[in-house]
């Protein structure tokens, strides 16, 4: 079972989360304008941050560890998300991915010892990564899969496979 889970509830905000011990910690889906910011999700069966066909989603000063699948994952037409001041790491999968959500924007993130990608852009245009660390990933530091015109900068990769 989910920790906290909203579906079709535009501008909910989520602030100051622990949320722990589920299958996904936190999860909006078909929720335009989520907000998440100063929240932990940690030691789920799945993923620690899901955004699903969620616009707009603004996700700050989180940390998401020690799941068994994905960190933070903007998935599946949550467009135009951002992430800024994050960390993911000791993540069964990737520690940070948009997958199939254009337009994203990843500012200030750490992401490490993650088993697989410490942050992955698959089939998301126009993606902007900004000020990123990323290292001791078990697969690539960043890996960018049929994403044009995505943006990184100031970056620093390292260890990884």
């Amino acid at each position: 079972m989910d920790v906290v889970y909203a579906v079709s509830s535009p501008s909910i905000s989520f602030n100051a989360i622990q949320a722990y011990s589920g299958y996904v910690g936190i999860y909006t889906n078909v929720s335009p304008y989520p907000s998440i910011s100063n929240s932990q999700t940690y030691s789920n069966l799945g993923q620690g941050i899901v955004l699903q066909n969620s616009l707009y989603g603004n996700v700050n000063n989180v940390k998401s560890y020690n799941n068994t699948s994905i960190g933070i994952y903007f998935y599946g037409g949550s467009h135009f998300g951002t992430l800024n001041n994050a960390q993911s790491y000791n993540n069964g999968a990737y520690g940070i991915s948009f997958y199939t959500s254009n337009s994203g924007t990843i500012n200030n993130v750490q992401s490490y010892n993650n088993s697989n990608n410490g942050i992955y852009f698959y089939s998301s245009s126009f993606g902007t990564l900004n000020n990123a660390q990323s290292y001791n990933n078990s697969n690539y530091g960043i890996y960018v899969n049929g994403s044009p015109n995505t943006t990184i900068n100031n970056t620093q990769i390292y260890n990884t496979a």
